[in-house]
């Protein structure tokens, strides 16, 4: 989950206002036994060492400066090891699978970012 001072993103759960939800069916995902356990669009996703999993690109609607941060297992308890990856931009979205911008280590703080993405990937 993504989130700012005023709302956020939920990721793998219906969440109730004022979060906005995305299904873990919007994520791209790179490996070949990706799962998402579930029963509906919603539930947890399961990845194989190596593997990641890469959010849609987020608009956040303005670029006023804002502490972002993500909370796992905000829902359903999780297990293994992950790193997490972000990249934002103030500028203008790019596709869900492009190179640029480039990723950074996820470390929480104030971000002026209108635009971000998430990679998760199990180590």
């Amino acid at each position: 989950m993504i989130v700012d001072a005023e709302d956020g993103v939920t990721f793998g759960e219906f969440a109730s206002a004022p979060e906005t939800n995305v299904y873990w069916d919007d994520w791209k995902y790179e490996g070949s036994a990706v799962a998402v356990v579930k029963t509906s669009p919603w539930g947890r996703i399961e990845l194989q060492d190596g593997e990641a999993a890469v959010s849609p690109v987020i608009d956040l609607t303005n670029t006023d400066s804002k502490y972002l941060s993500i909370g796992l297992n905000a829902y359903l308890d999780g297990y293994g090891t992950y790193a997490i990856y972000w990249r934002g931009s103030t500028s203008a979205p790019w596709n869900q699978g492009a190179s640029s911008p480039a990723w950074e280590a996820y470390s929480p703080g104030n971000k002026t970012w209108r635009w971000v993405q998430i990679k998760i990937v199990s180590v």
